[in-house]
Protein backbone atom coordinates (compact mmCIF):
# COMPACT_ATOMS: atom_id res chain seq x y z
CA UNK A 1 0.00 0.00 0.00
CA UNK A 2 1.46 3.20 -0.81
CA UNK A 3 1.74 5.60 2.09
CA UNK A 4 0.32 9.49 0.58
CA UNK A 5 1.22 12.28 3.13
CA UNK A 6 -1.95 14.53 4.53
CA UNK A 7 -1.78 18.14 4.67
CA UNK A 8 -1.62 19.65 7.84
CA UNK A 9 -4.08 21.71 9.67
CA UNK A 10 -1.09 24.81 9.36
CA UNK A 11 -0.96 24.36 5.69
CA UNK A 12 -4.69 23.84 5.49
CA UNK A 13 -5.22 27.41 7.50
CA UNK A 14 -3.26 28.63 5.60
CA UNK A 15 -5.05 27.75 1.76
CA UNK A 16 -8.24 29.19 3.13
CA UNK A 17 -6.32 32.50 3.65
CA UNK A 18 -5.02 32.63 0.38
CA UNK A 19 -8.39 31.71 -1.22
CA UNK A 20 -10.37 34.33 1.18
CA UNK A 21 -7.62 37.01 -0.14
CA UNK A 22 -7.78 35.94 -3.68
CA UNK A 23 -11.74 36.14 -3.49
CA UNK A 24 -11.88 39.46 -1.77
CA UNK A 25 -9.40 40.96 -4.71
CA UNK A 26 -11.69 39.86 -7.06
CA UNK A 27 -14.59 40.93 -5.54
CA UNK A 28 -12.67 44.74 -5.05
CA UNK A 29 -11.56 44.33 -9.05
CA UNK A 30 -15.05 43.65 -10.23
CA UNK A 31 -16.21 47.08 -8.04
CA UNK A 32 -13.46 49.14 -9.93
CA UNK A 33 -14.53 47.90 -13.38
CA UNK A 34 -18.11 48.27 -12.19
CA UNK A 35 -17.28 52.15 -11.00
CA UNK A 36 -15.26 52.74 -14.46
CA UNK A 37 -18.03 51.55 -16.18
CA UNK A 38 -20.61 53.34 -14.64
CA UNK A 39 -18.69 56.56 -14.87
CA UNK A 40 -18.01 56.31 -18.66
CA UNK A 41 -21.76 55.48 -19.13
CA UNK A 42 -22.88 58.52 -16.83
CA UNK A 43 -20.45 60.78 -19.24
CA UNK A 44 -22.07 59.38 -22.32
CA UNK A 45 -25.67 60.05 -20.92
CA UNK A 46 -24.53 63.56 -19.86
CA UNK A 47 -23.04 64.47 -23.21
CA UNK A 48 -26.46 63.29 -25.27
CA UNK A 49 -28.14 65.28 -22.95
CA UNK A 50 -26.32 68.28 -23.58
CA UNK A 51 -26.38 67.67 -27.10
CA UNK A 52 -30.39 67.22 -27.28
CA UNK A 53 -30.64 70.12 -24.93
CA UNK A 54 -28.55 72.26 -27.19
CA UNK A 55 -31.31 71.29 -30.09
CA UNK A 56 -34.33 71.88 -28.17
CA UNK A 57 -32.62 75.53 -27.31
CA UNK A 58 -31.93 75.93 -30.78
CA UNK A 59 -34.52 78.93 -30.88
CA UNK A 60 -33.45 80.47 -27.82
CA UNK A 61 -30.07 80.02 -29.27
CA UNK A 62 -31.14 82.55 -31.98
CA UNK A 63 -32.77 84.78 -29.87
CA UNK A 64 -29.10 85.45 -28.06
CA UNK A 65 -28.69 89.31 -28.33
CA UNK A 66 -24.78 89.19 -30.22
CA UNK A 67 -23.06 92.11 -28.50
CA UNK A 68 -20.37 94.08 -30.83
CA UNK A 69 -16.66 92.33 -30.08
CA UNK A 70 -18.22 89.63 -28.48
CA UNK A 71 -16.27 86.03 -29.72
CA UNK A 72 -17.45 84.23 -32.28
CA UNK A 73 -19.30 87.16 -34.14
CA UNK A 74 -18.12 90.57 -35.12
CA UNK A 75 -20.88 93.06 -35.09
CA UNK A 76 -24.58 92.85 -34.19
CA UNK A 77 -25.24 94.10 -37.61
CA UNK A 78 -22.95 92.46 -40.94
CA UNK A 79 -21.78 95.21 -42.78
CA UNK A 80 -24.24 95.44 -46.36
CA UNK A 81 -22.14 94.22 -49.42
CA UNK A 82 -25.12 94.12 -51.39
CA UNK A 83 -28.45 95.33 -52.80
CA UNK A 84 -31.09 94.05 -54.36
CA UNK A 85 -31.72 94.92 -57.63
CA UNK A 86 -34.83 96.14 -59.26
CA UNK A 87 -36.44 93.01 -60.28
CA UNK A 88 -39.82 94.56 -62.11
CA UNK A 89 -37.64 96.31 -64.43
CA UNK A 90 -36.63 92.58 -66.10
CA UNK A 91 -39.62 91.52 -67.01
CA UNK A 92 -40.26 91.55 -70.49
CA UNK A 93 -36.37 91.78 -71.35
CA UNK A 94 -34.60 89.26 -72.47
CA UNK A 95 -31.40 87.52 -70.94
CA UNK A 96 -28.85 89.81 -72.84
CA UNK A 97 -31.13 92.68 -72.01
CA UNK A 98 -31.20 91.76 -68.44
CA UNK A 99 -27.67 91.58 -67.56
CA UNK A 100 -26.72 94.59 -69.50
CA UNK A 101 -29.69 96.35 -67.15
CA UNK A 102 -27.97 94.24 -63.71
CA UNK A 103 -24.00 95.81 -64.98
CA UNK A 104 -20.77 94.26 -65.02
CA UNK A 105 -21.81 92.61 -61.58
CA UNK A 106 -23.70 90.41 -63.16
CA UNK A 107 -22.88 86.97 -65.09
CA UNK A 108 -24.77 84.59 -66.73
CA UNK A 109 -23.15 80.87 -65.42
CA UNK A 110 -25.81 78.64 -66.70
CA UNK A 111 -28.94 78.37 -69.08
CA UNK A 112 -31.39 75.64 -69.73
CA UNK A 113 -34.67 74.36 -70.89
CA UNK A 114 -37.41 74.34 -67.79
CA UNK A 115 -40.84 74.04 -67.31
CA UNK A 116 -42.73 74.90 -64.29
CA UNK A 117 -45.72 73.62 -63.53
CA UNK A 118 -47.25 76.76 -61.73
CA UNK A 119 -46.43 78.83 -65.08
CA UNK A 120 -46.92 76.65 -68.04
CA UNK A 121 -45.29 79.82 -70.45
CA UNK A 122 -42.11 79.01 -68.88
CA UNK A 123 -39.44 77.24 -71.81
CA UNK A 124 -36.36 78.44 -70.31
CA UNK A 125 -34.39 79.60 -67.58
CA UNK A 126 -30.73 81.54 -67.04
CA UNK A 127 -28.84 81.40 -63.97
CA UNK A 128 -27.20 84.75 -63.05
CA UNK A 129 -24.55 85.28 -60.13
CA UNK A 130 -24.43 88.67 -58.84
CA UNK A 131 -20.99 89.83 -57.29
CA UNK A 132 -20.41 91.61 -53.95
CA UNK A 133 -18.46 94.26 -52.80
CA UNK A 134 -16.87 91.88 -50.63
CA UNK A 135 -13.75 89.75 -52.46
CA UNK A 136 -14.06 87.22 -49.91
CA UNK A 137 -17.73 86.64 -49.87
CA UNK A 138 -18.49 82.90 -49.26
CA UNK A 139 -21.57 82.99 -51.02
CA UNK A 140 -23.49 85.22 -54.07
CA UNK A 141 -26.42 86.44 -54.87
CA UNK A 142 -27.64 84.23 -57.41
CA UNK A 143 -31.00 85.10 -59.76
CA UNK A 144 -32.76 82.86 -62.15
CA UNK A 145 -34.30 84.30 -65.27
CA UNK A 146 -37.39 82.26 -66.53
CA UNK A 147 -38.41 83.05 -70.14
CA UNK A 148 -41.18 82.11 -72.68
CA UNK A 149 -40.64 81.00 -76.22
CA UNK A 150 -39.82 84.40 -77.36
CA UNK A 151 -37.11 84.51 -75.09
CA UNK A 152 -38.57 87.52 -73.22
CA UNK A 153 -38.33 86.79 -69.15
CA UNK A 154 -41.46 86.76 -67.50
CA UNK A 155 -40.41 85.43 -63.85
CA UNK A 156 -37.44 86.32 -61.71
CA UNK A 157 -36.43 84.68 -58.32
CA UNK A 158 -33.75 86.60 -56.59
CA UNK A 159 -31.88 84.38 -53.45
CA UNK A 160 -29.80 86.79 -51.35
CA UNK A 161 -27.92 85.60 -47.72
CA UNK A 162 -29.95 88.50 -45.41
CA UNK A 163 -26.32 89.54 -43.89
CA UNK A 164 -24.96 90.52 -47.12
CA UNK A 165 -28.21 93.22 -47.09
CA UNK A 166 -27.27 94.20 -43.84
CA UNK A 167 -29.47 92.43 -41.80
CA UNK A 168 -29.05 92.53 -37.99
CA UNK A 169 -28.72 89.36 -36.46
CA UNK A 170 -31.71 88.33 -34.50
CA UNK A 171 -34.46 85.46 -33.46
CA UNK A 172 -36.63 84.48 -36.35
CA UNK A 173 -39.75 85.65 -35.07
CA UNK A 174 -38.21 89.16 -35.31
CA UNK A 175 -37.08 89.49 -38.57
CA UNK A 176 -40.42 87.81 -40.18
CA UNK A 177 -42.30 90.51 -38.08
CA UNK A 178 -40.07 93.74 -39.42
CA UNK A 179 -42.50 94.10 -42.16
CA UNK A 180 -41.14 97.78 -42.80
CA UNK A 181 -37.41 96.52 -43.44
CA UNK A 182 -39.21 93.72 -45.70
CA UNK A 183 -41.33 96.03 -47.33
CA UNK A 184 -38.21 98.36 -48.09
CA UNK A 185 -36.87 94.55 -49.78
CA UNK A 186 -40.28 94.76 -52.24
CA UNK A 187 -39.48 98.17 -52.96
CA UNK A 188 -36.15 97.65 -53.91
CA UNK A 189 -37.24 94.84 -55.84
CA UNK A 190 -39.15 97.77 -58.24
CA UNK A 191 -42.55 97.16 -56.78
CA UNK A 192 -44.62 100.21 -56.02
CA UNK A 193 -45.16 99.18 -52.12
CA UNK A 194 -48.12 101.90 -51.53
CA UNK A 195 -50.82 98.78 -51.70
CA UNK A 196 -48.79 96.45 -50.16
CA UNK A 197 -49.74 95.94 -46.63
CA UNK A 198 -47.50 93.22 -44.47
CA UNK A 199 -49.11 91.39 -41.77
CA UNK A 200 -46.85 89.96 -39.36
CA UNK A 201 -47.31 85.85 -39.10
CA UNK A 202 -48.42 84.73 -35.51
CA UNK A 203 -45.93 81.72 -34.45
CA UNK A 204 -48.97 78.80 -35.72
CA UNK A 205 -48.01 80.30 -39.31
CA UNK A 206 -44.59 79.81 -39.61
CA UNK A 207 -42.86 76.53 -41.04
CA UNK A 208 -41.08 75.05 -38.49
CA UNK A 209 -38.34 72.19 -39.41
CA UNK A 210 -37.34 69.79 -36.87
CA UNK A 211 -34.90 66.10 -37.70
CA UNK A 212 -36.34 63.06 -38.31
CA UNK A 213 -34.96 61.45 -35.64
CA UNK A 214 -37.11 59.34 -33.62
CA UNK A 215 -35.22 59.84 -30.10
CA UNK A 216 -34.38 63.71 -30.53
CA UNK A 217 -36.46 66.18 -31.87
CA UNK A 218 -34.05 69.11 -32.86
CA UNK A 219 -35.28 72.36 -34.55
CA UNK A 220 -33.85 73.26 -37.38
CA UNK A 221 -35.26 75.39 -39.94
CA UNK A 222 -37.80 78.16 -40.10
CA UNK A 223 -39.69 79.78 -43.14
CA UNK A 224 -42.08 82.22 -43.93
CA UNK A 225 -44.03 82.89 -47.32
CA UNK A 226 -45.46 86.87 -47.71
CA UNK A 227 -47.47 86.71 -51.11
CA UNK A 228 -49.95 88.92 -53.00
CA UNK A 229 -51.37 90.03 -56.66
CA UNK A 230 -50.98 93.02 -58.17
CA UNK A 231 -52.34 94.52 -61.58
CA UNK A 232 -51.85 97.73 -64.03
CA UNK A 233 -48.00 96.97 -63.32
CA UNK A 234 -45.98 94.63 -64.73
CA UNK A 235 -45.57 92.61 -61.90
CA UNK A 236 -48.69 90.61 -61.27
CA UNK A 237 -47.95 88.31 -58.40
CA UNK A 238 -45.00 88.60 -56.12
CA UNK A 239 -43.87 86.21 -53.37
CA UNK A 240 -41.18 87.12 -50.18
CA UNK A 241 -39.88 84.21 -48.40
CA UNK A 242 -37.55 84.58 -45.58
CA UNK A 243 -35.82 81.15 -43.83
CA UNK A 244 -33.79 80.34 -41.76
CA UNK A 245 -31.46 77.08 -41.66
CA UNK A 246 -30.11 75.90 -37.59
CA UNK A 247 -27.96 72.98 -39.55
CA UNK A 248 -24.90 74.50 -38.77
CA UNK A 249 -25.43 76.57 -35.57
CA UNK A 250 -26.82 73.76 -33.81
CA UNK A 251 -23.40 72.01 -34.09
CA UNK A 252 -21.23 75.04 -33.23
CA UNK A 253 -23.14 76.66 -31.28
CA UNK A 254 -22.65 80.27 -32.50
CA UNK A 255 -25.69 82.13 -33.88
CA UNK A 256 -24.20 83.75 -37.05
CA UNK A 257 -23.51 80.27 -38.57
CA UNK A 258 -27.43 80.08 -39.18
CA UNK A 259 -27.95 80.17 -42.75
CA UNK A 260 -30.51 83.22 -43.06
CA UNK A 261 -31.91 83.15 -46.85
CA UNK A 262 -34.18 85.73 -48.33
CA UNK A 263 -35.81 84.75 -51.39
CA UNK A 264 -38.32 87.06 -54.14
CA UNK A 265 -40.20 86.10 -56.62
CA UNK A 266 -41.57 87.76 -59.06
CA UNK A 267 -44.17 87.43 -62.03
Amino acid sequence: MVNVDQPSSEQIARSRKLKRKLVIAIVLLVVVIGGLIGGAVYLYRTRVADVAAQGQSSSSLVNTTIADGESGSSSATPEKITSIPALSSLLGLTVDQAIANLGSSATVTSSAVATDEGNAAIVSLAKVTITTTDDDATSEPILYLYCNDQGSIIETYYSVDLSQLGTKFEDYGAVIGDTGTLTSYLKDAGLDTGSISLNAPDDSSITMKYTNSSSEKQLVGEEYTYSGDMSGTAVTHWELTVSYDYTLSNVTGTVTDTVRTLTILLR
